[in-house]
């Protein structure tokens, strides 16, 4: 049963330079928008999206830029935000996923003024959608990730009853084909929302990155090489709030 998780952890750290995935396009309620190019020259680029350097993967949960992949969580001249509504559809989508075994999660965290000015690591994030262990057992069944992987798309819903106000959205696959070794992907872009329902996440549902996930957590520290008849699995974070009133 070692033989798996060695040779997969042996063949990750071989090739760290490879490219594993990140979004490089939204379509918002059918309005496609470009998203951050990677592979191309910075200058020059405007999007929604928040920049990242390229399609690695982060290896720790205390990383600074576990928010957005992104120098610190801090934007550039070229940023732009879609404007949205609450029940607005947004399709991120991604040039390449290389790993199926992991969950994908969905973010988002109000910036409580001009986002253009707000440091991502500092904003207080609530969980809108998940896709974990979809379906099957924890070594072969299918994943959030995997789902990612095969479709290069991931379909949310901004909920219906958010308050106005301009936000990050921050989509983030984790990927735990390595046991005790997840990647991080995260991506995020910037929204107005123009929502008529004022309503905000309880604090129970609020976190930070970093700081919402140690490498202790369930849903990070699992084997997945153990679970043939595992078929459930606990995703990282907080509980997903969906505008729900309390």
């Amino acid at each position: 049963m070692l033989l798996a998780p060695l040779l997969t952890l042996a063949s990750f750290f071989v090739s760290q330079t490879i490219a594993h995935g990140g979004i490089t396009s939204y379509v918002i309620d059918d309005k496609p928008y470009p998203g951050w190019q990677p592979l191309e020259p910075a200058e020059g680029q405007v999007s929604i999206a928040r920049p990242y350097v390229n399609f690695s993967p982060i290896l720790d949960t205390a990383d600074v830029n576990l928010a957005c992949n992104n120098n610190e969580g801090l934007p550039t001249e070229g940023q732009r935000s879609a404007h949205v509504r609450g029940g607005s559809v947004i399709t991120a989508k991604w040039q390449q996923q290389s790993h199926p075994p992991g969950p994908v999660l969905v973010y988002m965290a109000n910036c409580h003024g001009s986002c253009k000015k707000a440091n991502a690591s500092e904003l207080r994030w609530f969980k809108i959608a998940e896709t974990g262990l979809a379906s099957g057992n924890l070594i072969n069944g299918t994943w959030g990730a995997g789902i990612v992987k095969e479709k290069l798309a991931y379909d949310v819903t901004v909920p219906h009853n958010l308050a106005r106000g301009e936000y990050l959205i921050r989509h983030e696959v984790i990927t735990i084909h390595i046991t005790k070794y997840p990647q991080f992907y995260p991506n995020c872009a910037q929204l107005v929302v123009h929502a008529r329902g004022g309503m905000n996440p309880p604090k129970r549902f609020l976190t930070k990155f970093p700081g919402a996930y140690s490498l202790e957590d369930p849903g990070l520290a699992v084997d997945i090489y153990t679970g043939s008849s595992t078929t459930t699995y606990t995703t990282p974070g907080p509980a997903v709030w969906k505008g729900e009133r309390f």
